[in-house]
């Protein structure tokens, strides 16, 4: 798979921090071969499944500090 993927273009439409993050957790631990993997799970572009929708978190500092889901965006 490795291979096959070497020269493909991909594109991390949700977890890039995360991404980013694990490559500087990476190049920061070079000698510990377990910190050079990161979870990752692909899907392809033209899957009519993917759906990506906005995550929005609402606060309301007068009652709670528990972020909620928007009522404009509805969990699949």
């Amino acid at each position: 798979m490795k291979e096959k993927l070497k020269t493909q273009k991909m594109l991390i439409a949700d977890g890039h921090h995360r991404y980013e993050t694990a490559l500087n957790y990476a190049k920061e631990n070079p000698g510990d071969e377990a910190k050079q993997y990161v979870l990752c799970t692909m899907v392809s572009q033209d899957d009519g499944g993917l759906v990506i929708r906005p995550t929005h978190r609402l606060i309301d500092a007068r009652t709670s500090a528990r972020p909620r889901q928007s009522r404009k965006y509805p969990r699949p």
